[in-house]
C-alpha cells in the first residue's frame, strides 16, 4: 500500500543519552535514504477482481529525520497478476510512480518513534504480457494519488527500521470500466499497502 503499495523510512528523532554515532545526520536538518518492500492491493471490489495482491518496493530520500516535521520523496513500484478475457493468459499489471510526503514524528524518550504522513504522487500502470484485455480494459493508465498513512520507526545507531500502513486515494483513473445498473463506470483504483523499510543517515 503502497507504500506500498505501496511507503518512506524516516529516521526517528534523537533522544537524550544517545550513542555518539546516533547523531550522524547533523541534527534536526538530518538527511537519510531508505529502501523497502511489502505488499499492495486494491481497496475496491472491481479492481480486486481484475488485479491480484501486488509485491511492492520503494526507494526514498528524506529530510528532517530528527525533527517533529520531516519530508520524503520516493519512487514506488509494484507488480501483480492481471485477469483477462483469456483464462490461459499470463497478463501482468506493473506500476511505477513518484510521490512526496510530509511526515509528523511523535517524539518520545525511546528509540521507537510513531509517525503519520500525507502527500501527493503520480502513478503509471501498464498491462503487459497479453493481447486479450477486452474492450473494457486499457493497456496503460496515468493517475494522481494522495497517500496517507501511519507507522513506527526504530533507530539503532545510524540505521532505522520502519513499518507502515499506507492508503492511496486516486483520481483521473480509467484503466478498467465496469458495468453497473447505471451503465459503464470507471473502476476506482484506491489502494492499501503494508511495507517494511531500512534506512541510513547520510
Amino acid at each position: 500500500m503502497a507504500g506500498g503499495v505501496g511507503g518512506l523510512c524516516l529516521a526517528s528523532p534523537g533522544v537524550a543519552g544517545a550513542e555518539p554515532d546516533d547523531a550522524g545526520s547533523d541534527g534536526p536538518a538530518g538527511l537519510a535514504v531508505s529502501v523497502g518492500g511489502g505488499v499492495e492491493g486494491f481497496a475496491g471490489a472491481q479492481m480486486r477482481d481484475s488485479g491480484g495482491v501486488a509485491g511492492s518496493w520503494d526507494v526514498r530520500a528524506e529530510a528532517g529525520t530528527r525533527s517533529y516535521i520531516g519530508f520524503e520523496a520516493g519512487y514506488v513500484g509494484t507488480v501483480s497478476s492481471m485477469a483477462t478475457s483469456d483464462p490461459t493468459d499470463d497478463a501482468t499489471l506493473v506500476s511505477n510512480g513518484l510521490e512526496i510526503l510530509v511526515r509528523a514524528n511523535f517524539i518520545t524518550p525511546r528509540p521507537v518513534t510513531p509517525f503519520v504522513f500525507v502527500g501527493a504522487g503520480w502513478r503509471r500502470y501498464d498491462v503487459t504480457g497479453t493481447s486479450a484485455m477486452g474492450a473494457n480494459v486499457k493497456d496503460h493508465d496515468d493517475l494522481v494519488q494522495l497517500p496517507v498513512g501511519l507507522g513506527a520507526a526504530y533507530r539503532f545507531g545510524r540505521y532505522v527500521v520502519d513499518a507502515r500502513l499506507t492508503f492511496r486515494m486516486t483520481s483521473a483513473e480509467d484503466l478498467v470500466l465496469t458495468t453497473t445498473a447505471l451503465g459503464e463506470v470507471v473502476a476506482p483504483m484506491n489502494t492499501w499497502g503494508v511495507g517494511l523499510h531500512l534506512g541510513r543517515d547520510l
